[in-house]
Order: structure tokens, then sequence, then C-alpha cells
């Protein structure tokens, strides 16, 4: 049995912007029209609403203003689950990108445009997602979702730092890609990392979505709370660890070879080829700061002061009191004729390895220097 309640006309299509569908399933629970609100105040047009009724029968939409967002309900006559509630969802969409919504949490007004902008700017990427602000049931503020700076493959191969309702992609993939239904949470992980292996993600430095770390039922929720079922995720994360096992074999091959070719290419101070091996280490593996600060010592050799300083306040940002950052800051502001600041990273550097005698030398050598 298959009903398909339509609400609203369907959108008119832009002639210059896509259709971007907004998928969400739903048991109808009172946060839905804060939910379907949040989507009529989307800066982007056109949009439409996809609702899967995960319940056995469809349901009214929320009285809302919708002015020229089309909403509809569809339903299968039947429970489902939430994944398979997301591949009707995926079957049902016109859009030619799509971006999930649960019903319990929310967007902010710029959060489609950001990502659509993001896609139609790097148009190699084949997803783009933002980040998340936390609250609890009562609405207050409780964090941030930790993400990486930059996207790469290997991170998310280790945990999820996409939020459903944070990325948006094309259409397309819903044909090769689905949601497992055999899995019972981490759906939306599973279903990135089909996606990741068809092309690049891109993060945005926007937090435009609004997570409600409270109020699921799924056990996959955010830290120790009613939702956190420690037995699911356990089994969950095993199934996706072997289902994506030749995934993530396959990078992991790559990084050691890398790393095996950029010792010998720094062994023999070869830095052209050592460059580009950091960049491609990088970008497979995220910021690690012992690449982080072999490409800012190859940009300090070729005077690139800007691109070294960067990637060295990179590495701090990891382990900000790590020693071998600290000391090549000091000698790249003592290149750069920062005396103040050289002398500064050198004492540091010192103290947290007081009994490096080259740190020694280093604070010594700055601290006489005119």
């Amino acid at each position: 049995m298959n009903i398909s309640a339509t609400d609203t006309p369907a959108a008119s299509i832009s002639p210059t912007k896509p259709l971007i569908s907004v998928l969400t399933r739903s048991l109808n629970r009172p946060e839905l029209a804060r939910a379907l609100q949040s989507v009529v105040e989307q800066s982007y047009r056109p949009l439409e609403v996809v609702v899967v009724a995960a319940g056995a029968e469809p349901f009214d939409l929320p009285e809302i203003d919708r002015g020229d967002v089309s909403m509809r309900v569809v339903s299968r006559g039947k429970p489902l689950a939430l994944s398979a509630a997301a591949n009707v969802a995926l079957d049902e969409a016109r859009g030619e990108f799509l971006i999930f919504l649960d019903d319990d949490d929310y967007f902010l007004p710029p959060h489609i445009e950001g990502l659509y902008t993001a896609l139609s700017v790097d148009r190699d990427a084949v997803l783009a997602y933002s980040g998340v602000i936390l609250e609890n049931n009562s609405g207050e503020f409780t964090g941030l979702l930790p993400q990486p700076a930059q996207y790469s493959p290997r991170p998310l191969h280790n945990y999820n730092f996409i939020s459903i309702h944070c990325a948006l992609f094309p259409r397309r993939f819903a044909r090769e890609c689905r949601f497992d239904e055999l899995l019972p949470l981490y759906v939306d992980w599973d279903f990135w990392l089909q996606i990741s292996a068809l092309g690049r993600f891109i993060g945005t430095a926007q937090n435009t979505t609004c997570y409600r770390v409270e109020s699921g039922t799924s056990g996959g929720g955010i830290g120790t709370g009613a939702n956190a079922n420690f037995e699911k995720r356990k089994i969950a994360h095993a199934h996706i660890q072997q289902k994506h096992a030749k995934q993530r074999i396959q990078i992991d091959a790559e990084l050691h070879e890398i790393a095996g070719k950029l010792n010998a290419a720094w062994q023999q101070r070869d830095f052209a080829t050592a460059r580009p091996l950091c960049a491609r280490s990088i970008a497979l593996n995220g910021d690690q700061p012992d690449i982080l600060n072999r490409w800012a010592l190859i940009a300090m050799h070729t005077q690139e002061w800007p691109l070294a300083e960067g990637l060295l306040r990179r590495s701090l940002q990891l382990i900000p009191s790590e020693p071998a950052a600290l000391a090549n800051l000091a000698q790249l502001y003592a290149a750069t004729g920062e005396l103040v600041h050289a002398r500064v990273y050198a004492h540091l550097a010192r103290f947290m390895q007081p009994t490096s005698a080259p740190l020694r030398d280093l604070a010594t050598r700055l601290s006489v220097r005119e």
C-alpha cells in the first residue's frame, strides 16, 4: 500500500537554482512544527518537504504558514524503521539535491543556502556539510559537535562527525547509496561512508543546524542520557567497520606508502618530492602534527612565511604545547625579524622540554640576538 498525501502544490522550479528536497522521517511528534517552520524560514528557494510517516497511518501536517514551500506526507501504510523511512524519502524526493531533517531538530535560516553555495563553488565535491549546535530539551545551548578543521576521508571511518541534517548531496547518489536496514543505528554514518567512496566532501565553517541531544529514541544519542544504548552502539560500530573495511584498508595502504616515500625524501632533503606527499597525507588523514611541521619547514626553506606560519598554528591547535611547532615558530619569527615573538616561542618550547639541548641553545641564541 502506498499513500501519498499532497498538502500544497509542488514548488515552482527556479530558472537559476535547482529544487532541493528536505526529507523528514516522523512519528508526528509535537516538535515537527518547529522543524517545518525552520524550512520555511530558509533563505534558499525553491524547496520541497517530504515527510515520511514512520507509523502505520499518514497524518495531517501542523498548521503553519508554508509560503511557497511544497510539503507532502508519504506513507507506506505500515510502521517503518528509521532506515526504511529514509529510503522511502530518497525514492519520493523530486529535488536535484537532498538534505535530511529529523522532526525534533531544526535548521537556522542560512543553512541550506550555505551548503548549496559550497557545492556550487567546489564542483568536484559530492557532499557539503555544516557544523552542529547542540541543545537540550529546554532549548539551552550545550555545545558544538566536534569536527575536523578540514574534511579528509580516513577520520570518517573512525567516527561520524556529520549529523544527518548537516549534509546536502545530489539526488543521483540515492540510486546506488541506500540506508542499511539491518543496522540498529548509525545508519547516517554508514550512508556517508557509501557516498565518500564516490568523491570528496567539503566542510563549511557554519554552525547552522540545531540537534536536540536528549529527544531521540534510537539509542545513538550523544553522551550518557536516556538516548544512549552502548550495546547497540557497539554492535552497529562493528558492523560498519566490517562493511567498509575494504575502503579503509585501501586508504591505510596509501598512507603507509606515503609515509615511506616522505621519510626517504626527507632524509635526502628532497623537499620538492616531500611537499606534495605532505599535502596528500593531510588530504587523506587530516591534520597531523608531524606532517604539518614538515610541510612548514619546507615552506620556511622556500621563504613562504605566511604558509609556514599557518601550518604551524594548525599543528598547535592539535597539540597546543608541542615543542617542535613552538621551536619552528620561534625560528620563523627570527627569520622574519620579529624577535619578540621569536623569543617568546623559543622560551615556551624550552619550558615544555627543559632537558632538550637544541631548544636550550635556541632560546639562549635568541635572547642575546639584537
